[in-house]
């Protein structure tokens, strides 16, 4: 579903560059990393929380500013589809997950799933400010 999403983005937004001539940016190597160091050596509950912030963030970001009218399509596809029904079911599940498995485990484990979470959400907002400061 996301990548059809960023398909159609990149069909759309007149650029002839393919994905292999862009180089992401130390943030977003960083993110990625961390995201996938945890996600193979974690736990279960641990990868939940790692990863729930992402779409999480996204989901009230594009809810908020679908508030907002843009003229720009591709801004207006981004926000349609990160605030669609979709989305708000599949962070719904993702909290009731992410619940669930914080309620089985010990003390310790949640300490970690917390700093997680917190690490992930710190990340999302690092990615989002690079993004911004980019420009158009």
């Amino acid at each position: 579903m996301q990548k059809q999403l960023l398909d159609s983005l990149v069909s759309s937004s007149n650029t002839t560059a393919s994905y292999y001539e862009y180089f992401p940016c130390r943030t977003t190597i960083d993110y990625t990393s961390y995201l996938m160091n945890t996600s193979s050596s974690g736990s279960f509950s641990e990868i939940v929380s790692v990863m729930a912030p992402c779409p999480w963030t996204y989901l009230e970001i594009a809810q908020n500013l679908s508030k907002i009218p843009t003229r720009n399509q591709i801004y207006k596809n981004w926000l349609q589809f990160y605030s669609s029904d979709e989305s708000s079911r599949q962070v719904a599940e993702i909290k009731e997950i992410l619940n669930r498995v914080g309620e089985e485990e010990d003390e310790k484990t949640r300490a970690i799933m917390k700093n997680h979470f917190a690490k992930a959400c710190k990340y999302e907002y690092l990615f989002l400010e690079m993004a911004y400061h980019l420009g158009p």
